[in-house]
């Protein structure tokens, strides 16, 4: 696991460069720091600093056994905002990838197959504005974990596109509103959309599907711990 320039990247074990690239970008939510969720216990951001929360989404990551590399862009360490920066620029994220590839040069990596998005929280900003003017085209899917507090439309457009898209919500924050909104607005427009307001955790069938709106029992930070590896292993990466 390497960090610099922003970015945290996890080169999981056994991964083969010389396969066609794989990336799963995750942009976190408000109060943290990348260090932190990735990793597999409560710590602070900085020494002495409050302890937050993790994810474990490196644990995640390996446990799924794929062939890709996670990419976590640090936008704001413990702001509340979820402001992309150069991110959110026409081309930026195009710009980031190709900075990206260049500091990964060492690893002798193939180029670029597939790129899928994740969020959680505050996220869905630097999300929605990668995928409106990033300049890359969007191969993998897209997921939300509890995120989906605005930007419906650009979603909605991401999953009539074809692409895959995965809504995690709780009954907490706004979410549900506009998660159950979106649900009923693409089943009026497409075929394969699971839209399910129980509690519960989806069902491999649940995740097979080509749209996933699913309620989970988690409470808001924790969505990602519990349901991240189940996500990795929809992105169509291949395996170690």
């Amino acid at each position: 696991m390497g960090r610099g320039f922003g970015v945290l990247v996890h080169v999981p074990d056994g991964f083969d460069p010389s396969k066609p690239l794989d990336l799963l970008v995750y942009f976190c939510g408000h109060n943290s720091c990348v260090s932190v969720l990735a990793g597999n216990a409560p710590a602070p951001c900085r020494p002495g600093g409050r302890v937050r929360k993790n994810s474990d989404l490196v644990g995640q990551f390996d446990r799924a056994g794929v062939n890709a590399l996670l990419v976590m862009p640090e936008l704001r360490v413990e702001e509340a905002t979820g402001d992309p920066g150069q991110l959110g620029a026409r081309d930026g994220f195009a710009r980031f990838l190709a900075e990206l590839l260049e500091t990964l040069g060492p690893l002798g990596v193939s180029p670029v197959r597939r790129v899928a998005l994740a969020a959680h929280s505050g996220g869905y900003v630097a999300t929605a504005a990668v995928i409106q003017r990033g300049g890359v085209a969007l191969t993998g899917p897209v997921g939300l974990f509890d995120a989906l507090y605005g930007e419906s439309a650009v979603f909605e457009q991401t999953a009539l596109s074809g692409v895959r898209l995965f809504d995690l919500y709780t009954s907490a924050g706004g979410t549900d509103d506009n998660s159950r909104a979106l649900g009923a607005r693409l089943q009026s427009r497409m075929g394969g959309v699971v839209l399910d307001d129980r509690a519960s955790a989806p069902t491999p069938e649940q995740w097979a599907a080509q749209v996933l709106i699913k309620k989970v029992p988690e409470d808001h930070s924790s969505v990602p711990l519990r349901h991240f590896e189940g996500f990795v292993r929809q992105c169509g990466f291949k395996g170690i």
